[in-house]
Formats: structure tokens, sequence, C-alpha cells
């Protein structure tokens, strides 16, 4: 048990600082970088060095903007480790269906609107697909598709069913509703018991 816990502990706490190093190199990621996608002979401005430089670009490259929230996910499972919470499959798949499917919408949107950056808003992932899909159906299609993706995404991350949080609002409303009127049922009902006692009471006294 002890040797389980001290494993978990150490598994967050590296996944926190994978996921700040990730942040930091995103952060201070440059085009100009040499790297294992840019080739450059100039000195790296990466923080987080020759390391952070390739970890970026290649982040940058698969999944554009959308690699922003892959260090947010090291952090949240790194936090998760650190207070002995159990991750389950569907929470990273539903992580993996994020970025897939926000890199997608990016893709959308720059092909659509023609947006110039410097990089891809949704990366090779987001421009593969979105062509794919833009090839089967229109693009309006397409956007729907992928935002039905994403909204499946959110639903399989979060830890209460979305859907289901005003249906037992509404539930327990009711449910104090029909106590208020039991209450006042058997108030009701307890009320002439008590005149009866009182009744009786005055009846004894009087014989």
């Amino acid at each position: 048990m002890e040797f389980k816990r001290l494993k978990n502990e150490l598994k967050g706490i590296s996944s926190i600082l994978l996921g700040l190093f990730c942040l930091v190199s995103l952060i201070t990621y440059s085009p100009q970088d040499p790297s294992i996608f840019t080739y450059s002979e100039k000195a790296v401005k990466n923080y987080g060095g020759v390391i952070g430089a390739n970890f970026a670009d290649i982040l940058f490259s698969f999944f554009g903007f959308s690699a922003f929230f892959i260090p947010l996910f090291l952090i949240i499972w790194g936090l998760r480790r650190l207070l002995h919470k159990e991750g389950h499959i569907i929470y990273l798949a539903g992580s993996l269906l994020f970025l897939i499917s926000l890199s997608v919408l990016m893709g959308l949107v720059e092909n659509s609107f023609n947006f110039s950056t410097e990089r891809s808003l949704g990366g090779m992932t987001g421009t593969l697909i979105s062509g794919f899909l833009q090839s089967l159906f229109s693009t309006f299609g397409s956007f729907v598709f992928s935002f039905m993706l994403f909204i499946f995404s959110l639903i399989m991350m979060s830890p209460v069913a979305l859907f289901s949080v005003g249906i037992k609002t509404k539930r327990s409303k009711k449910e104090e509703i029909i106590e208020e009127i039991e209450e006042q049922v058997q108030e009701e009902d307890f009320t002439p018991a008590i005149v009866t006692d009182e009744s009786t009471r005055e009846e004894v006294q009087y014989l």
C-alpha cells in the first residue's frame, strides 16, 4: 500500500513538472529555432533549450494551437495522482478526442475564412482531417460533425454527467415539494388527534 502511494505521488509530480515544462516550451516557441522540422543555424531561444524547441515544434506541427491544452491535461492528471484519484481510460480517450476535434475545427476555420498565420491553426491533424471531411460533407456539415465530436469529448472528460445535473436538480426540487406536502398532511392528520385527546381529558375530569 505504501509503495502504491509512493508510486502515484512520483507519477503525479513528474506529470505536473512535465506539464509545466511543456507549457513554457510552447509559450517561448520560435519558428526560427532549430528543430526536427526546421533547419536553422541560429541559437535556440526557447526556454526549454533544444529539447523544448523540438518538443514544441512537434506539438505545434501536429495539433496547432490546440497543443496548449496538452500541458493542462498533464497537470490535471498529475494532480489527480497526488490526490490518489483513480484515472479512467475514458478520460484519456476524451482528452485525445478533444485535441483532435479542436484541431479539426481550427483547420476548418482556417480553410473556410482564409486565415493566414505563421503556424497552421490546427496543425497537420486539423488540415488533413478537415480536408477529408470537406471532401465527404459540405463545409457546414464538416463543422457540425466536428462540433459534435468536440461535445462528445467534453462529456467523456467531465467527471459529472453534464445533462444529468439539470435533471437531478429538477428531481430534487420535486422531492422537496413532495416532502413539504407530506409534512402538511401529517400535521393535518395529527391535529384532530390532539383535539380528541383534549376533549377526552375534559370528559374524564368532568366525570
